[in-house]
Protein backbone atom coordinates (compact mmCIF):
# COMPACT_ATOMS: atom_id res chain seq x y z
CA UNK A 1 0.00 0.00 0.00
CA UNK A 2 1.32 3.46 -1.16
CA UNK A 3 2.28 6.27 1.53
CA UNK A 4 -1.01 8.04 0.19
CA UNK A 5 -3.20 5.03 0.42
CA UNK A 6 -1.96 4.48 4.30
CA UNK A 7 -2.76 8.14 5.40
CA UNK A 8 -6.04 8.14 3.44
CA UNK A 9 -7.37 5.19 5.22
CA UNK A 10 -5.84 6.91 8.49
CA UNK A 11 -7.74 10.06 8.07
CA UNK A 12 -10.82 7.68 7.82
CA UNK A 13 -9.87 6.19 11.12
CA UNK A 14 -9.67 9.96 12.89
CA UNK A 15 -13.04 10.23 11.20
CA UNK A 16 -15.03 7.75 12.89
CA UNK A 17 -13.75 8.76 15.98
CA UNK A 18 -16.45 9.87 18.57
CA UNK A 19 -17.32 13.22 19.32
CA UNK A 20 -16.23 13.30 22.35
CA UNK A 21 -12.44 13.44 23.57
CA UNK A 22 -11.47 10.36 25.05
CA UNK A 23 -8.46 10.87 27.43
CA UNK A 24 -7.48 7.90 30.05
CA UNK A 25 -7.25 8.82 33.81
CA UNK A 26 -3.59 9.11 33.84
CA UNK A 27 -2.93 11.66 31.69
CA UNK A 28 -1.10 14.80 32.56
CA UNK A 29 -1.84 18.14 30.51
CA UNK A 30 -0.14 20.68 30.87
CA UNK A 31 -1.68 23.88 31.54
CA UNK A 32 0.07 25.89 28.91
CA UNK A 33 -1.52 22.80 26.61
CA UNK A 34 -4.69 23.21 24.54
CA UNK A 35 -5.90 19.75 23.26
CA UNK A 36 -8.79 20.80 21.02
CA UNK A 37 -11.55 18.45 18.71
CA UNK A 38 -11.71 14.58 18.51
CA UNK A 39 -8.90 12.73 20.31
CA UNK A 40 -7.55 10.06 22.00
CA UNK A 41 -5.50 9.81 24.52
CA UNK A 42 -3.65 6.60 25.57
CA UNK A 43 -2.76 6.01 29.28
CA UNK A 44 0.63 7.54 30.82
CA UNK A 45 0.87 9.95 28.49
CA UNK A 46 2.56 13.39 29.23
CA UNK A 47 1.77 16.93 27.00
CA UNK A 48 3.70 19.78 28.09
CA UNK A 49 3.54 23.19 26.15
CA UNK A 50 1.64 21.58 23.36
CA UNK A 51 -1.04 22.52 20.99
CA UNK A 52 -3.06 19.34 19.87
CA UNK A 53 -5.58 19.81 17.40
CA UNK A 54 -7.62 16.66 16.81
CA UNK A 55 -9.00 14.78 15.37
CA UNK A 56 -5.52 13.09 16.63
CA UNK A 57 -5.36 9.57 18.13
CA UNK A 58 -1.92 9.56 21.10
CA UNK A 59 -1.16 6.54 21.92
CA UNK A 60 0.39 5.16 25.71
CA UNK A 61 3.68 6.73 27.43
CA UNK A 62 3.99 9.22 25.09
CA UNK A 63 6.21 12.35 25.53
CA UNK A 64 4.92 15.61 23.89
CA UNK A 65 6.85 18.52 25.05
CA UNK A 66 6.86 22.50 22.89
CA UNK A 67 5.19 20.98 20.12
CA UNK A 68 1.70 21.34 17.63
CA UNK A 69 0.31 18.39 17.04
CA UNK A 70 -2.18 18.99 14.04
CA UNK A 71 -5.06 17.09 12.67
CA UNK A 72 -4.96 13.96 11.39
CA UNK A 73 -2.17 12.40 12.90
CA UNK A 74 -1.64 9.51 14.62
CA UNK A 75 1.19 8.42 17.28
CA UNK A 76 2.17 4.76 18.34
CA UNK A 77 3.22 4.17 21.97
CA UNK A 78 6.28 5.09 23.43
CA UNK A 79 6.45 8.16 21.15
CA UNK A 80 8.94 11.47 22.15
CA UNK A 81 7.84 13.99 20.11
CA UNK A 82 9.91 17.39 21.40
CA UNK A 83 9.97 21.02 19.97
CA UNK A 84 8.97 19.54 16.49
CA UNK A 85 5.36 20.39 14.43
CA UNK A 86 3.44 17.39 12.56
CA UNK A 87 0.10 17.10 10.73
CA UNK A 88 -1.60 14.48 8.23
CA UNK A 89 0.97 11.95 10.29
CA UNK A 90 1.21 8.37 11.55
CA UNK A 91 4.50 7.92 14.03
CA UNK A 92 4.38 4.46 14.46
CA UNK A 93 5.57 2.87 18.26
CA UNK A 94 9.04 3.70 19.71
CA UNK A 95 10.14 7.04 17.64
CA UNK A 96 11.85 10.13 18.70
CA UNK A 97 11.45 13.19 17.00
CA UNK A 98 13.14 16.02 18.25
CA UNK A 99 14.39 20.00 17.53
CA UNK A 100 12.84 19.66 13.84
CA UNK A 101 12.78 22.90 11.97
CA UNK A 102 10.29 22.75 9.93
CA UNK A 103 6.37 20.48 9.63
CA UNK A 104 6.69 17.16 9.55
CA UNK A 105 3.49 16.98 6.62
CA UNK A 106 2.29 13.81 4.87
CA UNK A 107 4.36 11.33 6.56
CA UNK A 108 5.16 7.64 7.78
CA UNK A 109 7.53 7.71 10.11
CA UNK A 110 8.83 3.71 11.04
CA UNK A 111 8.52 2.13 14.24
CA UNK A 112 11.71 2.51 16.56
CA UNK A 113 13.43 5.71 14.10
CA UNK A 114 14.86 8.49 15.56
CA UNK A 115 14.71 12.02 13.78
CA UNK A 116 17.07 14.34 15.86
CA UNK A 117 18.03 17.89 14.31
CA UNK A 118 21.92 17.91 15.13
CA UNK A 119 22.83 21.71 17.03
CA UNK A 120 26.96 21.01 16.70
CA UNK A 121 29.17 20.51 14.06
CA UNK A 122 30.26 16.55 14.03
Amino acid sequence: MSTNNQLDAHHQILDDLPDTQEIASDVQIGDTSRVTGKVRIGAGTVIENCIVRGPVIIGENCQIKDAYVGSYTIFGNNVEFIATEIEHAHVEDKVIIRALSGRIQDSIIGKNSQIIRQTDPA
